[in-house]
Formats: C-alpha cells, structure tokens, sequence
C-alpha cells in the first residue's frame, strides 16, 4: 500500500453515484486519485489496469460480490476492500464469514457517513489502528477508566451515563448504553485474561468477584462529538480473533440470544448484543498484544429509528489481514 503521506488511489464499483456524491467530491478535494465503474467486470478491467489501494464496493447481489472480491484479492493481495451495503450485516453473516468477504462494512443509506469512510482510509494507510483519536481528532469531551474490579462495574457503568445525560442523551438510549457497557466491562475482566493455561477467568460464573492484576487492567476511554458517544475499551491481552469474531455472530444469530447460556463466560453472546445496541462497532486485533472494542451510539436519534438502523462495522488487523 502507498505510503500514509501519498494520495491513495480509490477505486468504486457498483455503487449508489448520488448518494455518495458529496463523499467522493470530498475525496477528490483531499487530492485523493478516484475511479469509477458502473459495474465489476469494468472494475475488473480497471484493476488489470493499473494498482489501486482501495476498492469501495455496493453489495446488491451477494454471489457476484463474493466472486469480484475473490478475484480482486487473487491478483491483488494488497488492495483494501471496503463494502457498502443495504442489507443487516446480521442477515448476510454467513456471507460475510467468507474469508473473501471485507472486513470493512459501511452501511448505504442517507445521509451517507462520508467522515467515517474517510477515517477508515486514513486509518488502513497509517496502519495504526488503536484509539478513538482516529475517528474524533477535535471531541468537545474526552477521557478515561481504568477497569480493574468486576465488583465496581455499576460505578464504571454510571460514570459514563452521567457523561452521556449531560450531554443530552435521550432517556430511553440511557437503558441501551448501560446493557453495551455492561456486556464489554464483563468481558474486559472474564473473558479477555490470559495465563499460560488458556483463558484465566473466563470459566467463571459471572457473580463471582474478581479484581485484575495489574498487568491485566483492561482502559475504558469515552469521547464525545456532536450527538455521538463513542467508548473504547482496550485490554492487553489479543485474545479475540476476527474468526472467532465471526463465530459469535453467527452462532448467536442462528440461535436467537435467548437460546445461548448465559451463565458461564459470554464472550459471543456479548459481542454479539453490543452489536445490537450500537450504530458502529470497530474491532481492533493484536494478537497476542491487544484488543480493542469502540461503540459508536447517536445520543439524540429518535430511539424508533435507533434501532432500525442498519449497522456499520469493521475489523482491522494489526499488520493488515486476519489474525
């Protein structure tokens, strides 16, 4: 991939022209070099062509997509593909398992989210994937907690709904935050430890207390922006991988989360109902090393529409493809 500091070079395919206008106006107005074809066998063509670093795609029929993207990476391993879809990414998981599927899913719908597209180019590029800074350079709030103690879970949780109610968040999204909290908080501490043995507290029944090394001390970081809440949480740990990621979701959308035991560590299970309550959810891998989760909420979106929204989501390797 081109160096951080040169222009990328962007190819579209099979998208909605219109609706994305203003985001590609806004590409070509950061010297960005952009390509359009109506279709995959130009986009095919084009790629023949000449090297590209991106390759942004709608997804309408999901067999041709999966053949472009097979073929793309065929003759072009290092080429980056960010798809744009309709469709619940719930709906088309066992698509989307498809080691040929992108990593990058970005809802098409108005208004289309042009700052998030250009983050993620930006953030591919450098190749440094941690950290809300990414996706909010200029936040009107900003902080962090250390998360250490299962015991204290309700005053991390309260911490940040007092942040998001001062900062206008409707009352019935105050409910929605705290079960997302909740579930990456549980996580952070039962599900995300190692030792040399494996997963050091994920056995346990959640109610039993326990209070993280020092060395296993998992950061909760929050920033606010406009009307978004955004929260990371970053453990140091790497012991999440994108298939596993994939198998979560999978499994609990076939099963329905009120079939899934609860009771022992809820590693899939909570992924998969952050993902339900959030409108982004972003997945940084490490392995061995780190792991990041961010959820994106809309504070004052109409809780109707919250939760009829399609969902974008991402995961980003450390050094590029899966873990």
């Amino acid at each position: 991939m081109n160096n951080p500091s040169m222009s990328p070079h962007i190819l579209f395919s099979d998208v909605n022209e219109p609706l994305l206008a203003s985001a590609i106006d806004t590409l070509k107005e950061l010297g960005w070099n952009i390509k359009i074809t109506a279709n995959y066998d130009n986009a095919f063509l084009e790629l023949n062509r000449r090297f590209y670093d991106f390759a942004i795609c709608g997804i309408r029929n999901v067999s041709d997509s999966l053949k472009f993207f097979n073929l793309a990476k065929k003759h072009h391993p290092l080429i980056e593909i960010i798809a744009l879809t309709n469709k619940n990414v719930l709906d088309i998981i066992s698509t989307i398992v498809n080691p040929n599927f992108p990593d990058h899913i970005i809802p098409m719908q108005y208004p289309f989210n042009q700052d998030l597209l250009i983050s993620t180019i930006k953030k591919i590029q450098s190749k440094d994937i941690f950290g809300l800074d990414k996706y909010f350079p200029t936040p009107y709030e900003k902080g962090a907690i250390r998360i250490q103690d299962s015991s204290k879970k309700g005053a991390y949780i309260k911490a940040i709904l007092d942040i998001a109610s001062i900062r206008g968040a409707k009352k019935r999204m105050l409910p929605i935050i705290a079960d997302a909290l909740d579930e990456v908080i549980m996580n952070a501490i039962y599900d995300a430890p190692m030792d040399e043995t494996g997963h050091k507290y994920d056995q346990l029944y959640r109610a039993i207390p326990v209070s993280l090394e020092e060395n296993e001390v998992a950061i909760l970081s929050y920033m606010i922006q406009d009307d978004v809440l955004a929260i990371a949480m970053t453990d140091p740990h790497g012991s999440l991988s994108k298939e596993n990621v994939y198998t979560y979701f999978e499994k609990c959308h076939a099963k329905g989360e009120d079939q899934i035991n609860q009771g022992l560590g809820g590693a899939g299970l909570g992924l998969y109902k952050m993902f339900k309550s959030v409108s982004t959810l972003i997945i940084n891998l490490a392995k061995g090393k780190r792991t990041e989760l961010i959820l994106f909420f809309d504070l004052n979106k109409p809780i109707g529409q919250y939760l009829k929204m399609e969902k974008t989501f991402h995961i980003f390797t450390q050094g590029g493809m899966s873990v």
